[in-house]
C-alpha cells in the first residue's frame, strides 16, 4: 500500500465517521467479528487503524465493541461445545487482551548470588545473632 511521508496511508477511506459506521455494521452482521478481516474487506491498513483508534475515542469504542462481541461468541461457543477449549484460550490470548503464556518476571531483590549465603545461615544459624 502506498504511504504518505511519515508512514501514514493515503486518506479518504480513513474518514472516522465512515469507519465507525463500517465497524458497527460489521459487528452487527458478522457472526464472528475479527478486526483484521474487517480491515481486509474495507481495504484498510490494520496497523494504521490500530494507530488512529488509539487517538480517536469513538473509533476506539467501536473497535472495543467488536472485540467484546468476539469474546462473547467465543465464550458461548465453548459452553455449548462449538469451539474446542484450546482454540478459545489461544484466541483470548491475542495481543488485544494482553495475555501471555510467559511467567511474570521475578522482580525480587534477592539474586542468585545470595542464595548460598542465605542457605548457610538457615542451616547454621549463629546463636543470638542480631538481625541486620
Amino acid at each position: 500500500m502506498a504511504k504518505h511521508a511519515g508512514g501514514r496511508p493515503p486518506t479518504g477511506k480513513y474518514d472516522i465517521k465512515t469507519m465507525i459506521a463500517a465497524v458497527d455494521y460489521y459487528v452487527e452482521k458478522s457472526p464472528y467479528p475479527i478486526l483484521k478481516e474487517l480491515c481486509l474487506k474495507q481495504g484498510w491498513d490494520y496497523d494504521y487503524v490500530c494507530d488512529i483508534s488509539s487517538k480517536d475515542t469513538e473509533l476506539s469504542k467501536s473497535i472495543k465493541r467488536l472485540h467484546a462481541k468476539r469474546e462473547v461468541v467465543l465464550e458461548q461457543g465453548v459452553m455449548v461445545g462449538k469451539f474446542p477449549v484450546p482454540f478459545v484460550i489461544f484466541r483470548l490470548k491475542q495481543p488485544v487482551h494482553g495475555w501471555t503464556d510467559k511467567p511474570p518476571e521475578d522482580k525480587s531483590s534477592i539474586t542468585i548470588n545470595y542464595i548460598p549465603e542465605i542457605a548457610g545461615l538457615i542451616n547454621n544459624p549463629a546463636p543470638n545473632r542480631a538481625v541486620e
